[in-house]
């Protein structure tokens, strides 16, 4: 009689060991390999950004707005009456924390940007509501997510070592003469030594949440002078990249405070230890989460004539 070839339990248990060994062993370096493959990606994703902004400078002989609130001063002429009351409490206006959707002059660098980035037909739709709902793939990381509404933006302008807008240190501005390469000199530490952009740090755990606040909750075309696509550097947040418990997306944890609803207005990013960003020279970067506080503001601030070592950062 013939018999039956076949696995007994005991080899068919041995395979299945090794082969669930073998898959532990596998497993991080796919996952090495696919968070490689997601950073490069992320960081064409921001030489793209530059080359755009270049391209939009090579036109306008200045880089874009950072975008502006509809009230803060000056408030556009084209305004419609009674949009930005007086207050009568010393202050001009109302707050209208994002741009007036009719006023194209005031949105963010953002759209300012889409002709340069093969969206020209976006950029010239007339109807707000249906630009504002717009998902633009360059704009995401996809170490942090995938494109798809709604609408946000995981890379920011550099606005220099403060975030309010009468700063005036860094690339992207408010309202005041905006900043070129060359000419007046705007940009005094040189192109290679001044951030142009980079990615943006995000709670991960709170922005899916409905209610979220404040800094990724908008779309990136209109959320005027905001976190949503504006974010800055200086030695005191720099030192505090990775003082939250380990993890990519840390928040210091002075913000854990600020009833559950974290905002942050420093650079970050999803992948662990670094985060990528493009000089104005559009070279990608990769700075280190332990970089060298003074030398990070340095690098953010465009006119302190301080020199940078990428050694420090990188």
């Amino acid at each position: 009689m013939r018999r039956q070839m076949g696995f007994t339990l005991i080899e068919l248990l041995v395979v299945i060991a090794i082969l669930g060994l073998l898959m532990a062993l596998l497993l991080p370096a796919i996952q090495r390999v696919r968070e490689a493959s997601n950073r490069m990606r992320c960081a064409s994703n921001l030489r793209q950004l530059a080359i755009a902004a270049h391209n939009y400078h090579n036109t306008f002989n200045f880089f874009p707005y950072g975008g502006k609130n509809a009230c803060d001063p000056p408030v556009d002429p084209n305004a419609p009456a009674g949009y930005c009351p007086d207050t009568g409490s010393g202050g001009c206006c109302r707050p209208v924390p994002h741009s007036n959707p009719d006023l194209r002059t005031e949105w963010s660098w953002v759209y300012h940007l889409l002709p340069y980035l093969e969206l020209d037909s976006l950029y010239r739709n007339t109807n707000a509501s249906q630009v504002e709902a717009s998902v633009v793939p360059v704009l995401y990381c996809p170490s942090r997510r995938k494109p798809g509404p709604p609408p946000r933006c995981d890379y920011a302008g550099n606005i220099g070592s403060g975030s309010s807008h009468s700063n005036d240190n860094g690339v992207i501005i408010h309202n005041s003469r905006p900043h070129r390469i060359s000419l007046d000199g705007s940009i005094v530490d040189g192109t290679s030594n001044t951030l142009l952009f980079g990615e943006k740090q995000v709670s991960f755990r709170f922005m899916t949440r409905p209610g979220y606040c404040c800094d990724d909750n908008e779309s990136p075309f209109v959320p005027g002078w905001d976190a949503d696509v504006l974010r800055f550097g200086n030695a005191t947040m720099a030192a505090n990249f990775a003082s939250g418990p380990p993890g990519p997306d840390n928040q210091h944890p002075a913000d854990l405070a600020n009833n559950n609803q974290l905002s942050s207005w420093r650079f970050g990013s999803r992948h662990v230890g670094s985060f990528n960003a493009v000089t104005v020279d559009h070279s990608v970067r990769r700075i280190r989460y332990s970089c060298t506080p003074a030398v990070f503001q340095n690098l953010c601030v465009r006119n302190d004539m301080q020199p940078v070592n990428f050694n420090q950062l990188e």
